[in-house]
This record gives structure tokens, C-alpha cells and sequence, in this order.
């Protein structure tokens, strides 16, 4: 999973923890009980013509006198780049203009930044300033891991797996305190998977660690960091194990539909690619037996 995908479902998920790790008095203002995700919010480009798509856009209604509706505008970027500010700005100009509401604009860098901190677009005409456009930045890697694990809050220690932690002498302790704090929350299966899938992502050991830390979860206080583990383990062999399986009975099917009927049409063989169970393929393994032309088969995808 990219970048992008992996932190989109993030923030799906944990958009309201995020705020209040971050932003606390941003967030203590925010009615989540009405937070909707605006999804697919594509804009064109001008004048280039490429159609750009926002990365989380959500509306949710303010606490405080008569609620007002906000947008929060999350764009996830590796790193800065010098048209960077400009896109943000186009971003936040159609956000307004569309919905007709404040925007609440945050850049999440994974690696450079400067921290947390504000960055600007500006503009100017005959020396003269003519628009100033505000917006905060998380640069995570400019953040400090083990201060954030320290919390024990479990979304802020999935995140610390991109956070500096070089001049740590004890980095494996710190990865099983990330992996316990959010066992601890009791989420459900996704969501805590998901914190889990960042930590194993952004924090990776090499195979030497992997022996040491593994040696380091026997120790009574991570037992549970290793039955996770262990069972974590055990499900992703038994995925690509029937993975394998699925991809088996693919190349079975292509090689006796080859074998009846001779050269198969391109469109057929990627049908056969987007068959991906095991009673769907054993269907039509089986009407290979008494299929007598290949639209007999039914994998014209009509």
C-alpha cells in the first residue's frame, strides 16, 4: 500500500485523534458527532488542465454559539516542494468557493518540514503584497518519537514510527511500546490493524534486529506484543498461502482454455486475472469439460 492509501484510511479512521493530538484547541471546538467525509474531490489544474485530487476533505460542524459548518483539508506529502504552497492555496480557494465554508487546511510531510509550524503563500503585484494565505504543517520526521510514544496514546505512537529516533540507544524497547500502547486501546480489528500496519511500515528492522526483538518480546511485560505477533504472522502465511493458491488456478485455467481452443483474446485473459475466489475459477475449470467454444466459457466479461 503507498503512501497516499495507507494514511487516506488513516485519516478515515483517526482524523478526530489526530486533530486533538495536534491541534487540541482546533479540535475542542469540533462537533465529530457530525463529521462527513467528502470523498473524490477532484479539481482541474489551471491552466496546465491536470485534474489534481484532494487527499481528506471532511465537513463537520463547530461547537460554539449557532454551529458552522468547517471543512478540514488534509494533504499528505512526502516532502516540500517549491509549488507546494500554490497548490494549497488552489486547493483551499475551490474548497471555499464549492462549499461555501472556512477551511481548516494541514500539510502532513513525511519526511523534511520544519515540525509543527505554518507555512505561507504569498502574493505580490508592483512590489506590493496582495494576499497572504496561511496553513499549519505536521512534519513528522522533524518530531521527536520518543516523546509522543511517552503519551501512551496509541495514535501517537503509530505515527512515531516516522519520527526521528536516531540518537535513541534502546530503539527496540521503543517499537514494542508503540505495538503495546495500541494493543492497549482495545480497538477493533481494523482500526488497530491499521495503527499496527503504519508502525510495521515506517519502522522496519533489518534481520538482525528482528532476532533481538523477538527476544525482546519474551519479556513478560510484551507478551502480548508477541501473541500479536505470532498471530499477525500466522495469518499473513496463511494469506499468501492462499493467495498462491488463487494464482494457481489462474494459470490452470489459462493453460487448458489455451490448449482447447487454441490463442485466447486479451480481453479474456485479463477476466481471468480479476477472478480471484477459489468457486469462481473451479466453475469454470469445470466448464472447460464440456465447454464447446470458447463463448461457451462465459469470460467475454458480459
Amino acid at each position: 500500500m503507498g503512501h497516499d492509501q495507507l494514511f487516506k484510511r488513516f485519516f478515515h479512521e483517526f482524523l478526530q485523534d489526530f486533530l486533538e493530538l495536534f491541534y487540541s484547541d482546533v479540535a475542542a471546538r469540533l462537533n465529530f458527532a457530525t463529521l462527513e467525509f467528502l470523498d473524490k474531490e477532484l479539481f482541474t489544474d489551471f491552466p496546465e488542465g491536470r485534474v489534481r485530487e484532494a487527499d481528506v476533505v471532511a465537513r463537520v460542524e463547530t461547537h460554539e454559539g449557532t454551529p458552522e459548518l468547517i471543512l478540514v483539508h488534509i494533504e499528505i506529502q512526502f516532502q516540500p516542494e517549491h509549488d507546494f504552497p500554490y497548490r494549497m492555496f488552489q486547493y483551499y480557494g475551490l474548497l471555499r468557493f464549492k462549499y461555501g465554508v472556512p477551511v481548516f487546511p494541514v500539510a502532513v510531510y513525511l519526511q523534511g518540514g520544519k515540525g509543527l509550524a505554518e507555512e505561507l503563500f504569498r502574493e505580490a503585484l508592483f512590489g506590493e503584497e496582495q494576499l497572504r494565505f496561511r496553513y499549519r504543517t505536521v512534519a513528522l520526521a522533524k518530531l521527536d518519537a520518543e516523546e509522543y510514544v511517552s503519551t501512551g496514546n496509541p495514535v501517537a505512537a503509530a505515527l512515531a514510527a516516522l519520527m526521528k529516533r536516531d540518537h535513541l540507544a534502546d530503539r527496540l524497547t521503543l517499537r514494542a511500546l508503540m505495538m503495546q500502547y495500541v494493543l492497549k486501546r482495545k480497538l477493533d480489528g481494523a482500526r488497530e490493524r491499521l495503527l499496527l500496519n503504519l508502525i510495521k511500515t515506517y519502522f522496519k528492522l533489518d534481520p538482525g534486529q528482528e532476532e533481538s526483538f523477538q527476544q525482546l518480546l519474551s519479556r513478560p511485560e510484551f507478551l502480548e506484543v508477541q501473541e500479536m505477533e505470532l498471530t499477525w504472522e500466522e495469518e499473513m502465511i496463511e494469506k499468501w498461502r492462499l493467495v498462491g493458491l488463487v494464482e494457481g488456478k489462474r494459470e490452470t485455467l489459462k493453460h487448458l482454455l489455451t490448449k482447447k481452443f487454441g490463442t485466447i483474446p486479451e480481453k479474456t485473459m485479463a477476466r481471468i486475472e480479476t477472478l480471484d475466489s477459489f468457486e469462481e475459477l473451479n466453475t469454470y475449470l469445470e466448464r472447460i469439460l464440456t465447454a464447446e467454444s470458447l463463448e461457451e466459457m462465459g469470460l467475454d466479461g458480459r
